[in-house]
């Protein structure tokens, strides 16, 4: 009897065994399967200003995603830049993010307060949280003051422009508002064009900066432009 319970004891060890090194694996596979995400935001383009709905200018490569992917052809958004990119960023509603119009509305309304509310969580938190490297390159527009910056909400490291609007040159007598890499000020020289600017950091960013064993969120947001004027 005892022979017998011993050897359903090894069984059982064994399958305890077999079972703790079979959900390992898969947790180590599921690990190594994790994607890497880009979210790229256009500023004020319009639907008809891509080759693949309609437009005379050639973009092969954005074409070439819309056809491996997803185009939408009917879809809503808020019209206006900061509300669009709070709802991006959180998921929510711009009312409930606490931007209902834009960042220069300011009122004692919370659906109105003009920058992203504590309650709101976004993308990049979440993420951070559950093992991913957070970037951040381009315009943020949600919050100008220090402590709303992207390295506050989530964003390890940020290169670009806290606040919104601006050209695509600089300096500019149009543009002064500052760039900043990672909270410390930068002074582009007269070469400079954000687009370039923007992509080229995230360049460097996925080649040096990162840890190659870890999955990466990168969000990638262009600016607008008033004018050509540099």
């Amino acid at each position: 009897m005892k022979v017998k319970l011993t050897t359903k004891k090894s069984i059982v060890g064994v399958i305890l065994m077999f079972l703790f090194y079979s959900c390992k694996t898969q947790s180590d596979q599921k690990e190594e399967l994790r994607p890497n995400i880009i979210i790229i935001l256009a500023d004020d383009m319009g639907f008809s200003d891509l080759g693949c709905t309609g437009s005379e200018i050639q973009t092969p490569n954005l074409d070439k995603l819309a056809q491996n992917g997803v185009l939408f052809t009917n879809f809503y958004n808020t019209s206006r830049c900061c509300p669009s990119r709070i709802s991006l960023l959180t998921g929510q509603y711009q009312w409930d993010a606490g931007m209902g119009h834009m960042d220069d509305t300011k009122s004692n309304l919370p659906e109105y307060q003009g920058f992203m509310n504590n309650k709101s969580v976004t993308i990049a938190e979440v993420l951070k949280e559950n093992g991913y490297q957070t970037f951040m390159s381009g315009k943020w527009h949600v919050g100008n003051e220090r402590s709303m910056w992207p390295d506050k909400r989530g964003f390890e490291q940020f290169y670009g422009t806290p606040t919104g609007g601006g050209l695509y040159f600089y300096p500019s007598k149009f543009y002064d508002r500052p760039v900043f890499w990672n909270g410390e000020e930068v002074f582009p020289d007269s070469t400079w064009y954000s687009t370039d600017g923007f992509t080229d950091y995230t360049i460097d960013y996925i080649k040096n900066r990162r840890d190659k064993k870890k999955p990466f969120f990168i969000y990638q947001a262009y600016r607008t432009s008033f004018s050509s004027a540099s």
